[in-house]
């Protein structure tokens, strides 16, 4: 995966000449959580740009009290954001993000900032709206079309929420203390957003359970399960004491652990044709008994008994073989 990563950032760098980069959201319907999610929101005029940092000049200050000599960022050495945009000094931008690692505001893909537009102003509002609001609320979206629904305590999520689509469909529920998920968060299939809905049809997946995640009582993930738009369990994970504990499955994968050890038969198969690449089983998390390999044409290329191997391994020593 980080192989992966740093040669789409090679292209990224390649194709726009070593421009200081920003990652962004590509812009969609603003909802209440783009701000219960961030620690600061501003808008910020850019004043210098240097190749990892950019800096900002604050304009205003919508959620937290970000200073000027605060309001930079070292984001943009990460390339690893969905979309890529130039910061330019004197453009001016609204900007969402958090504390991390010691750098006083982040942001990445992950966050809402973009540069500011006609867009923007209906955000704006709803932003500042958000900041005075107080106990039960239901949000509406730019249509009038409601989207989320739930307490706010001290500018923090309460209790349980519930979310909708740009239809109106419920997407999730979930609950909250102190502004983070606890007990469980349910999502719904709803339709992807390039999907038009005619009038008088609703496809029959929608409403349906998407996945469900449920925690304990010190806030630990306890199981997590997808489902498909059929209703069919497609992967789990499970926990006990915050250790995996059960069978942990998906597609391509399955294997048993106790107490966060693997326990128990393992498979896992190649991506995406499905075939089987390795198979075995565990004890207390040590291999025991004969794992197998295969290509992706389903055929056994190796054995090795009591051990585990990396796939890659063992392709290294075929080829070392020959």
């Amino acid at each position: 995966m980080i192989k992966m990563k740093q040669i789409n950032a090679l292209i990224i760098i390649l194709f726009l000449n070593s421009n200081l980069l920003a990652c962004y959201c590509s812009y969609s319907e603003f909802e209440p959580n783009h701000y219960f999610n961030s620690k600061y929101i501003f808008e910020g005029e850019v004043t210098k740009v240097e190749e990892c940092r950019v800096y900002f000049k604050i304009i205003e200050n919508y959620k937290g009290n970000l200073t000027d000599e605060k309001a930079y960022t070292d984001s943009k050495c990460d390339y690893y954001c969905g979309i890529m945009a130039t910061f330019e000094v004197g453009q001016k931008w609204i900007m969402y993000g958090d504390e991390k690692e010691g750098i006083p505001f982040y942001t990445d893909g992950c966050y809402r900032s973009s540069m500011k537009n006609k867009k923007k102003e209906f955000e704006i509002e709803e932003i500042k709206k958000l900041s005075k609001i107080r106990g039960y609320t239901k949000f509406y979206s730019k249509d009038s079309i409601l989207i989320a629904e739930g307490k706010v305590n001290k500018q923090q999520r309460e209790g349980e929420w519930k979310f909708y689509d740009q239809y109106g469909f419920i997407k999730q529920i979930a609950t909250f203390k102190k502004n983070k998920i606890v007990k469980q968060s349910i999502l719904f299939h709803i339709p992807p957003n390039h999907e038009t809905i005619p009038n008088g049809f609703v496809p029959s997946y929608i409403g349906k359970i998407k996945s469900i995640n449920i925690y304990d009582r010190k806030s630990r993930l306890e199981s997590s399960k997808s489902y498909n738009q059929k209703g069919e369990l497609t992967s789990q994970q499970l926990y006990k004491n915050g250790k995996k504990h059960g069978q942990h499955f998906t597609r391509h994968y399955s294997c048993f652990y106790i107490n966060g050890q693997k326990d128990g038969k393992y498979w896992i198969n190649h991506y995406p044709t499905n075939q089987l690449k390795i198979e075995g089983a565990f004890s207390k998390g040590k291999p025991i008994g004969t794992f197998k390999y295969y290509d992706k044409e389903g055929e056994l290329i190796y054995e090795v008994k009591d051990e585990y191997l990396d796939y890659k391994e063992v392709l290294k020593k075929l080829n070392n073989e020959r």
